[in-house]
């Protein structure tokens, strides 16, 4: 907008005001432009009508939260529990397997001792008292008590969780457990073999598994998992040979047919077992993640090729 020609009077001042500036000195003609742009804001001031303020913008309103995802405690419980799962085939056969072969070199520290004598098919293997039924029932125990663990452990998030998580993604912990587990095993068969009071023995089993758990677990949902395995295995035990008589023990405290203090056992059993499957349940889930994408990368290299 052209602010001097929107008035005659305007533009005649401003004539004059070009005649003076032309008079002055060179020097002040630098101010002369100073005064010329003071001068158009001047008119323009007063001749332009004045705006009104802006006025502040209205609040929006906060955005809805996205729908997109569904949220977490939209999941069912079974969901929440099989989040981010491996192939399971291939999870419980190497749990299986590990149960057939593991568990029943464990089992024979015990046997060898005479904790429990077998009556149905017993085998002798070197140094190993075993019986025919031993290896598939223990197979099922560590599918059965495997599956459970990481399955708790989603139900269950916690930085306790999360720490066990990541330090059972190294073999050398998984390991660790497992020696730990045999020693403790040797431990109470050995202690059984020197006749020591039973009440002794639940006294040393005792602090022994607790730290145990501290050890190899840590968490919330482990030690009600070491007590589920610790009260749920014996019971399952007991009626099993109620059915079926594969083996009797010796010196049972419990109605002639159980010993007390292998409650401890079981319970000291679970942490160990509960970081085979965490290792498992990681590193299978990340190998099948690999292959997937190594099978997509091929297959755009293969469309990026030029027909024959």
């Amino acid at each position: 907008m052209n602010c001097l020609g929107s008035s005659p009077a305007l533009q005649q001042r401003a004539a004059k005001t070009g005649h003076l500036l032309a008079r002055l000195p060179t020097s002040a003609r630098v101010f002369g432009g100073f005064g010329r742009v003071s001068g158009r804001s001047i008119a323009c001031a007063a001749t332009e009508p004045k705006e009104a303020p802006a006025q502040p913008a209205p609040a929006q309103p906060a955005a809805a939260p996205s729908t997109s995802a569904p949220a977490a405690s939209s999941l069912t419980l079974a969901q929440r529990a099989l989040a981010n799962a491996p192939e399971w085939p291939a999870f419980l056969g190497t749990l299986a397997n590990s149960g057939f072969i593991t568990g029943t070199l464990l089992d024979g520290i015990h046997s060898r001792m005479g904790l429990q004598v077998y009556d149905w098919y017993p085998l002798v293997l070197g140094g190993l008292k075993t019986s025919a039924a031993v290896p598939p029932l223990l197979a099922l125990f560590y599918v059965v008590l495997g599956s459970l663990v990481p399955m708790a452990d989603n139900l269950n998030p916690s930085p306790e969780t999360e720490s066990i998580r990541q330090r059972c993604n190294e073999t050398f912990y998984v390991a660790a457990a497992f020696g730990v587990l045999a020693g403790l095993l040797q431990l109470s068969a050995t202690l059984y073999d020197s006749g020591v009071p039973y009440w002794q023995i639940h006294a040393i089993l005792g602090p022994a598994a607790l730290l145990n758990w501290k050890l190899f677990d840590g968490t919330k949902q482990g030690i009600a998992l070491a007590l589920l395995c610790g009260l749920g295995a014996p019971a399952a035990e007991v009626v099993l040979l109620n059915f079926v008589p594969l083996w009797h023990y010796p010196r049972a405290d419990l109605g002639g047919v159980f010993v007390s203090w292998v409650f401890w056992c079981y319970f000291f059993y679970t942490p160990a077992l509960g970081a085979l499957a965490r290792y498992l349940w990681s590193t299978m889930k990340e190998l099948e993640q690999f292959k997937r994408s190594q099978a997509q990368q091929q297959q755009a290299q293969q469309q990026q090729q030029p027909p024959q």
